[in-house]
This record gives structure tokens, C-alpha cells and sequence, in this order.
């Protein structure tokens, strides 16, 4: 006992040894290069003398814009010790000591982290100022002065889009618009104009188009915290390892596809004279020295232009917006100024920025909302170190820098409120001479870091300002705008759950999800959220927003709301499908597909599904419902115990394989490889990007290879029997199946003389197949696995549907063929069909997920609210909606009696309300089977066994129920957990036999 204990916690005792040391030795590290860096003499936070973990934690409690820096100057002084060898200062005249062009100070090792591994390193993260400039100047003239002329006519352009976007919106009267998020969109569409002649499409599709802010914003986020703490980059994008993704990068991908186009257009770097964009300017330069402007090189200066330009522009012209629709006062004498000009048309870059006020604006802009995240710009003293001009010396290799943002809100140099939004500051007051107003321009313009100082400042800060003038200048002209927060009028977004800028509202996921059994199915977290934030669930819908695991989603359970996408407007469905199913169908199925090729499709398969043909299909049914009887029987016999959903799903399977391949293929009573197959295709499906997900399948190197080779083990299978069918084509004329119905539309679609169809038609016929069989046999068997869970936790339900089975269906012993003579009996079964219509609301398999867009808003028919949909995924949510105690009284209870409730009555089932196979043309073509089915399992066996679960009665319940449906795991419809273990015992006459 005492040597398993002693093995038991080898593991601990290790840890127990090794930590303290590497911890020790952390902290002797910390201690010793604390001393060496000889700057006791600095003041500044005690734990910032020995680890750059103290600046870090300052800049997360800070949001991502933010200021940490400034009061630590406030606190200390002009000179801050901010990290064991790092320096920050705030005295304007060290400016140019620092970054001053002659001494040309190294740049420090922070800017390292800006190389990506596989690309070519952008000169702007060059430490030897030498070679920056030699790479800079290559460039440098695409930027002058002198090429503004080039670029202004790109910015009229890109200035007319917004205008436009912005009228259109006007006149369909939805006044109200994120002024902001368009002027992000301005800033990105017009980097994609300037540096490639072209816009992006932001404007145009009004979203974020390639998710290009999304991950910048994202990737801000990680260099906030890679910068602080250089040593890390290793694991991130400066490991040579993730060159091959880094050159996936949203920006770099869109960037070199750009260059790319070109180099296909134009040849070996020609005839690029008459195009003004800047990617001309850099084949130019290319020409003149092809070693050193290299093909890549042009590729990463596009890239860096892409990634630098936009962001700040964007942050800037955000925060002025902001102040100006804040400030309507500030906004009016804007407009009196640019009125005086007297443009007529767009106003030019020149006009522009010779209007004080506009000049005050964007200069307070700068001033206050620079686009970093707390980084100094950081430069090494050089050998023998340096003296700073208040007298402080500082020892070599140290590294020392200013912040825009401490400079930029300085109370000797700005003076009156310096942290407040004043553009006059930047006029003449009221009785100051041209001198003292120049002297005081000047004053503040020599501590302007807002592009840098030096050789290595901005050098796209012409074109930004030239951008930030003109938009606003045209903008304001024409537009008054207004804060809907002092109009009192009701935000589309006003319900939105509190949003985190970094997490989003994956906080609050975790955080709802923990309240519930933790093996609880995804598609309860509406639900959970409609039961835990009702304030937020009033209009029929809740914005959730878990990226990076899945889209951002607009989870709908009103069910006139869900009409509205669904029924009313069936739109696309969600690139969420494209990605799952691409590996496996190739979105060539009738779940997946789109216009024409969808129609065309549904209409081939309809009449498969029609009731008289559902009819003539009970007897094949009959037959493999026999074989789940007579399993049901052995475990009678022998006591033991079974997976439900595992027989369940053999059984659908069996069937799928005669409705649409009209073929027994027996998956009850021996292996079959189809199935096998598919159930691994299956589980290697991605629905999302939650860590389980990532382990199991994103990371999985064998996973490409399994699904590519499991598809051609597929068609294998199913060729053989399509050719079979081909072959007798003309003789097919029993039952409709899937495969039949196919065969038999093709030469209407493609007149042949012979019986060779194209590879083409066989492709997306085994893609309908093979959804069939995942979509018939999933639902099937997950609910016929609920369906005697919930009769046998209802005795009194289960005794109902046994006299009705007793009273219509007749003696047992002759009811399968019975049935098989007379199948209209099972349609003469109410209390069956809503047991399991009951069934089906308490368990719906999934709901469907579409595109939303700009264009489409949902409207709740009780308050009138417009929900946007431009950017999210519509989820029509039938698990909460379809337990929304508003649509359906004691919604949790299992009440099939709710069926036959009248229009005045307690429990009466309004229209819309039923969706668990949704509703309108997208609805689920095989319900009517899987329905009769289920009547067909239920009229075969509910007479003769009592189905008992094994789940522990004692065990994790949600709602009151022991039985709930568990994450995906092998299947792609929400199936029970455990996979419903069983046993089954003899009834008869009332009573169980032992």
C-alpha cells in the first residue's frame, strides 16, 4: 500500500522539486539583471526594476487604446524606470536627442516582433537604422508630397462610395448607422485604393470583408502583450515553424494575391506607367534595382502599407466622429467653415486642411487617440551610453523612449485641460498676436509624436492627413450627424449582453454554461441565456458573440421572427455548412447546395417523399423494424444492457438503405463498411473551434488524409449499385427511391442516346446519398432513443398510447402484416403522432443556420424592433424556442395531450411554433418518413417491451430531466447522453413479466 501511494505521487513530488527551483531561479535572474542595468538612479514602480510582467499587467488593466503610461509619469516624474532595462521619458527636449537623424540610436529589440517568420522582414522593424533607411528610401517618394496628386483622386472616389452607402440608407429611411463602423470601412477601402488602385469592398458589401479588422484588432491584441514581453515571440509568429501560416495572414494573403494579379497582368513587371497606385511606384523601383526591390519585397511593402495605414487612420477618424456627434456645437461652427469655402463639389485636399477649425479637429484628434497599445518607440543607447538633456545619464544598452500619448497630454505644453477633446486650442484666442499664437502652434507641434520623429517616422502621414481632411470635410458639409442616445430613439443593438472588446461574450458563455451540466449540447445556450438574461431576451432574439470558437450568432426564438429568414425570405445558408460539410460533399447536397442546383434537386427528390409513395415504403420499413424487434427480444431474454442510439442508428441506417438505394443492407445484423465510413467522416467533421474540436479534428495531420480516402471508399460502394440502376432504368417502375428518382429526371436534364451519365451528375448524386444517410439516421435515432426515455418516465403517457395501439391497431401477434396490407392504419394513430411530436420538441435535432446581411433586418411583430442581421449568423434557435414557456405552457413537462388543444385552450400550439424539422422551402424533405418510421418502431414494439434507461436516476439533471442531449460528438444531430443505455423487459397484459 505504502509503495502504490509513493507511485502515486512521483508526479507531485517532482513538481514539488522542480518548481521552487526554476522559481528561485527566476527571481535570481530578475534580481541580478535588475543590478546590471546600473539604473537604481531612475525612479519607478518597485516590481518594473525587475520584470517587464509589471508593465504588462499595467497595460491589461488599461483597454487597448489605452494610456498606462502617463500616470506612472505623473507619479515619478519625466524619466520612469518601466521595465528592468527600459526607460521611459517625457521631457519634450529629449526628442531629438533620442530619435535625432545623426546619432541614428539602434531601434530596440521590441521591434523584432513585428517580423513575421516568412516574410520578408518590413523595413520598419529594421533595428540598423542604416538599413532601414536604404529600404525606405526605395519607397519613400510613393509617399512624398509631390504624389498627393496621384492618390486625391482615389480619395474622391472612396469618399463618393461612403456618400452613397450612407444615401442609400438614408432614403430607405433607416436613418440610424454605426457612423463609426463606416468610417473604419472608409480607412480600409481606401489603403486597398491607394496601394492597388482598387477598393477592398468594405463600402460596397458594408461588412468586414475577409474578416481583414477582426483579425487586425486581434492581432493587436497579441502584440500588445508579445512587445511587453519580447522573449515570447518564439511562440508566436517569429517561430519559423508558423511561416507557412503567417503567409496565410488575412492582410498578407490579400496583399500578395493582389501582386500576384498584377505580375499576371503585366508580365515580367511592364507597363505600369499610366496606373498611379502605389504598387506601381514599387515595380518602378523594382526596375531600377530588381535586388533590392525584389518581387517579396514588393509583396511585404503592400502588406505593411495595408496593415499600418488603415488602423491608425481608422481610430483617429473614430474618435473625431465621435467627439463631433457629441459636441454639436463643435460640429455646426465646423460646418459654417467649410460652408465659407464654397467648394462646390468635393472639396480638395488644399481647401481642406486650410480650414482652421478642421485643422484644430484633426490636430486634437492625433493629439489624444493615437492607434498604439502602450509601446514606447523604443531606441538602445549606444556605446558608452547617453545623456539626457536634464543632466541624467543613461548606461549602454539600455533602451529608452517616448509616448505619443504622455507627450501629447503634457499640462506645461497644452496647458488648459490637456486630456480634453478642444480643437480651439490649436486657433488664436480671443486677443493673442500672430506671434504668440505662431510661438504656441510651435510649442506643441515640437512635441507632436503622432507619425513618429525623425528618420524613422510615419511615412504615410501625408496621405493620412490628407484622407482624414477630405473625409471629413465632405462628410460634415453633407451630413448633420446625430447621437440616437440624445434622441432617445431605441438602438437596434440596445439588447445587446455586456460585450467584452477582447472576450466578446465568451465570459458570459462560460460563465452560463457552468450554471448547467457541463456535457449539456451547445444548442441549449440560448435557452440557458432566455432562462439566466431575460432583460436581454425581449425581442425574440440574443446577439452572442464567442468568436474565436464560432461565428458571431444572432440566436432567434420568436417563431414569426424565424419565419421572417426562414419562410418569408429564405436566405442562404451560413458559410458554417460550407466549412463542415466541404470535406465530405462537397456542398453538393440538398442540405448545402443553392439556387438553381438546390431547385432543381428538391424538385428530382419530392416525389420520393409524397405520402402515396411514404405508403408504399412501409412494407420495406416493416421488414427492418422486425430486425430491431428481434433485438429487442434477445436483450429481453438475456438481460443485458445496450446502447439505444446505437441500435436506433443501425436501424435508420437499414432503412435509408432501402428508401434511397432500394437495397437491404442489413447494418443490424453484421458490420457494414458503409456505415463504419460515414460515422468516422462524421466525427471528423468541424462544427467549431472549441478546444475539443481543435484536439480531436483541426490538429489532427491524419484528418485530410482519412476523410479524402473515405470518400473514395464511398463511392466504391455506392457506384456499383448506381450502375445497377442505370442498367435497369427502364424497368424501375415499384417503389420511388432516391437513387430511382435520380436516374430517372437525368435525361430530361441531359438528353442522352446511351445509358453513360457524366461524372458530374454521379458526384452529386453520392453527395445526396450520403446526406441522406447522415440526416435519416442521426434524427431517427436520437429521437426514437428520447421517445421511450420520456414514455417510460410518463407511465400514464405510455399507458394512453398503448390503448390506442390497442384499440386501432388490433392483436399483435398479426400487426406487421397487418400493417403491411392496410399502412394507412398508421395514420390513424393522434395520440402516437403526438407522442412523437412531443418528442420532437422537447429534443429537436438542430436548427438551421443562415446568412444575415445589411439589408435584411428581423422585426418583432409585439414591439416593433429592428434587429440588424449584416454580419452574424441567424440561428433559428427550436430547442428554446420550441421551450419558450410563451409559446408552449409548462414548456419543460412532457404533455402530448397539448396536441389536441384547441384555439381557446391552455396548451394550444400556435402557427410557426412546430420547427424542429423548419419550416418553409429549406424544411427537411424526409420528415414525413421519419415520422412514419417512428410510428412504425413504436406500433411493433411498445405492446410487447417496456424500454427501461440506465441513466442514473441520482445523475446530473437539466430542467428535471436526467436524459439531455450532449455535445456533437460522432453524429451531427443532438443526440442523448451516454448514448441511452438500456435494458428491456417482457410486457404483457398490463403487467411486466420477470
Amino acid at each position: 500500500m505504502l509503495v502504490h501511494q509513493w507511485t502515486l505521487d512521483l508526479p507531485n513530488l517532482f513538481l514539488l522539486s522542480v518548481l521552487p527551483i526554476v522559481a528561485i531561479g527566476f527571481v535570481l535572474y530578475c534580481v541580478i539583471d535588475s543590478y546590471a542595468a546600473d539604473l537604481s538612479h531612475i525612479p519607478g514602480p518597485f516590481f518594473a526594476r525587475f520584470t517587464d510582467l509589471d508593465g504588462l499587467y499595467r497595460k491589461w488593466r488599461v483597454s487597448l487604446h489605452g494610456d498606462w503610461l502617463t500616470p506612472l509619469h505623473q507619479k515619478y516624474g519625466d524619466i520612469v524606470r518601466v521595465g528592468p532595462r527600459s526607460v521611459s521619458v517625457a521631457d519634450p527636449a529629449a526628442i531629438r536627442t533620442i530619435y535625432n537623424t545623426k546619432s541614428r540610436l539602434e531601434k530596440s529589440h521590441r521591434w523584432e516582433v513585428f517580423s513575421p517568420a516568412g516574410i520578408n522582414q518590413p523595413y520598419g522593424s529594421m533595428r540598423d537604422m542604416a538599413e532601414h533607411g536604404m529600404h525606405r528610401r526605395q519607397v519613400a517618394g510613393a509617399y512624398a508630397t509631390s504624389s498627393l496628386y496621384r492618390y486625391e483622386p482615389m480619395v474622391d472616389r472612396n469618399i463618393e462610395n461612403l456618400l452613397e452607402g450612407l444615401e442609400k440608407q438614408r432614403i430607405s429611411g433607416n436613418w440610424k448607422v454605426d457612423i463609426a463602423r463606416w468610417a473604419y470601412f472608409y480607412a480600409y477601402d481606401l489603403i486597398g485604393y491607394v496601394t492597388f488602385g482598387k477598393p477592398i469592398g468594405f463600402l460596397h458589401q458594408g461588412r468586414d470583408v475577409h474578416y481583414l479588422i477582426t483579425t487586425q484588432i486581434a492581432m493587436l491584441y497579441y502584440f500588445r502583450t508579445i512587445v511587453q514581453l519580447p522573449m515570447l515571440r518564439w511562440f508566436g509568429i517569429n517561430n519559423p515553424l508558423l511561416s507557412y501560416i503567417n503567409r496565410r495572414f488575412a492582410f498578407f494573403k490579400y496583399a500578395e494575391g493582389q501582386v500576384n494579379h498584377r505580375f499576371k497582368e503585366e508580365g515580367n513587371w511592364i507597363d505600369h506607367s499610366e496606373r498611379n497606385d502605389m504598387l506601381s511606384y514599387f515595380l518602378a523601383a523594382r526596375e531600377k534595382q530588381p535586388d533590392l526591390m525584389t518581387r517579396e519585397e514588393v509583396t511585404t511593402n503592400c502588406f505593411v502599407n495595408m496593415a499600418a495605414g488603415s488602423l491608425s487612420q481608422s481610430k483617429v477618424l473614430e474618435e473625431i466622429l465621435r467627439f463631433l456627434v457629441r459636441t454639436p456645437e463643435a460640429q455646426e461652427r465646423l460646418y459654417t467653415e467649410i460652408k465659407s469655402c464654397d467648394a462646390g463639389g468635393a472639396i480638395s485636399n488644399r481647401r481642406a486642411q486650410a480650414i482652421p477649425y478642421l485643422n484644430g479637429v484633426v490636430r486634437e484628434g492625433l493629439r489624444l487617440h493615437h492607434s498604439g497599445f502602450g509601446m514606447i518607440i523604443g531606441r538602445n543607447t549606444p556605446v558608452g551610453g547617453l545623456a539626457l538633456p536634464n543632466g541624467v545619464h543613461l548606461p549602454e544598452g539600455v533602451e529608452v523612449g517616448m509616448d505619443p500619448r504622455v507627450l501629447g497630454t503634457r499640462e506645461e505644453t497644452y496647458h488648459d485641460e490637456p486630456y480634453e477633446f478642444r480643437p480651439e486650442r490649436w486657433l488664436p484666442f480671443e486677443g493673442e498676436s500672430d506671434e504668440s499664437h505662431a510661438s504656441r502652434v510651435s510649442t506643441m507641434d515640437q512635441v507632436d509624436l503622432s507619425f513618429g520623429y525623425g528618420a524613422s517616422a510615419c511615412i504615410g502621414k501625408h496621405v493620412a492627413l490628407m484622407s482624414i481632411h477630405k473625409l471629413l470635410a465632405n462628410l460634415v458639409y453633407k451630413y448633420k450627424l446625430v447621437s440616437t442616445d440624445q434622441s432617445g430613439s431605441d438602438d437596434d443593438y440596445s439588447k445587446l449582453l455586456p460585450h467584452s472588446f477582447f472576450w466578446g461574450h465568451l465570459q458570459i458563455v462560460g460563465k452560463v454554461m457552468g450554471m448547467y451540466p457541463s456535457d449539456a449540447n451547445p444548442q441549449y445556450l440560448p435557452l440557458f441565456l432566455l432562462k439566466e438574461y431575460p432583460d436581454y431576451c425581449t425581442e425574440g432574439g440574443i446577439y452572442i458573440d464567442t468568436w474565436p470558437i464560432s461565428y458571431p450568432m444572432l440566436a432567434v426564438f420568436h417563431p414569426d421572427m424565424m419565419a421572417q429568414f426562414t419562410q418569408k425570405s429564405s436566405l442562404a445558408k451560413h458559410e458554417l455548412l460550407y466549412h463542415e460539410f466541404m470535406p465530405l460533399t462537397q456542398c453538393q447536397d440538398l442540405i448545402n447546395s443553392e439556387g438553381q442546383q438546390w431547385k432543381t434537386w428538391r424538385s428530382i427528390l419530392n416525389p420520393g417523399f409524397s405520402l402515396k409513395n411514404i405508403l408504399s415504403l412501409v412494407p420495406l420499413m416493416v421488414e427492418e423494424v422486425q430486425v430491431f424487434r428481434t433485438r429487442l427480444d434477445q436483450l429481453a431474454r438475456t438481460g443485458e444492457t445496450a446502447a439505444l442510439l446505437e441500435m436506433g442508428s443501425k436501424l435508420a441506417f437499414d432503412v435509408v438503405g432501402r428508401v434511397a438505394l432500394d437495397i437491404r443492407i442489413d447494418g443490424q445484423n453484421r458490420p457494414n463498411r458503409l456505415y463504419r465510413t460515414l460515422l468516422e467522416s462524421i466525427s471528423l467533421l468541424i462544427v467549431d473551434a472549441a478546444p475539443r474540436t481543435l484536439w480531436k479534428k483541426t490538429l489532427n495531420i491524419r484528418r485530410p488524409f482519412i476523410l479524402w480516402n473515405n470518400n473514395r471508399k464511398i463511392r466504391n460502394y455506392l457506384s456499383p449499385i448506381i450502375n445497377s440502376h442505370l442498367q435497369t432504368r427502364e424497368h424501375n417502375k415499384g417503389v420511388k427511391t432516391v437513387t430511382g428518382l435520380a436516374i430517372e429526371a437525368y435525361p430530361k436534364l441531359n438528353p442522352v442516346t446511351s445509358k453513360q451519365v457524366d461524372s458530374k451528375f454521379i458526384d452529386i448524386l453520392i453527395a445526396q446519398l450520403k446526406i441522406f444517410f447522415i440526416a435519416g439516421t442521426d434524427t431517427t435515432a436520437a429521437t426514437i432513443s428520447f421517445m421511450y426515455e420520456l414514455l417510460h418516465s410518463n407511465p400514464e403517457k405510455l399507458r394512453k398510447l398503448r390503448a390506442e395501439h390497442e384499440e386501432i391497431l388490433g392483436d399483435k401477434d398479426t400487426l406487421s402484416a397487418r400493417i403491411i396490407a392496410h399502412p394507412n392504419l398508421l395514420n390513424q394513430l393522434p395520440y402516437t403522432t403526438a407522442v412523437i411530436k412531443e418528442t420532437l420538441r422537447l429534443f429537436p435535432p438542430v436548427g438551421s443556420v443562415r446568412e444575415g446581411n445589411k439589408d435584411f433586418f428581423l422585426i418583432n411583430p409585439e414591439t416593433g424592433a429592428r434587429l440588424p442581421t449584416d454580419g452574424w449568423m441567424l440561428f433559428s434557435c427550436s430547442m428554446a424556442e420550441q421551450r419558450h414557456e410563451a409559446f408552449f405552457p409548462r414548456p419543460h413537462d412532457f404533455i402530448p395531450e397539448r396536441w389536441f388543444a384547441g384555439e381557446n385552450e391552455e396548451f394550444y400550439v400556435r402557427k410557426n411554433t412546430f420547427r424542429p424539422f423548419e419550416l418553409g422551402p429549406r424544411n427537411c424533405i424526409g420528415q414525413e418518413l421519419v415520422q412514419m418510421e417512428l410510428r412504425i418502431v413504436l406500433a411493433l414494439t411498445i405492446r410487447e417491451f417496456d424500454i427501461v434507461p440506465m441513466l442514473a436516476k441520482d445523475g446530473l439533471k437539466l430542467f428535471g430531466q436526467v436524459s439531455y442531449q450532449r455535445p456533437f460528438m460522432d453524429e451531427l444531430a443532438a443526440s442523448p447522453k451516454e448514448g441511452m443505455p438500456i435494458t428491456v423487459k417482457y410486457y404483457e397484459d398490463g403487467h411486466l413479466t420477470q
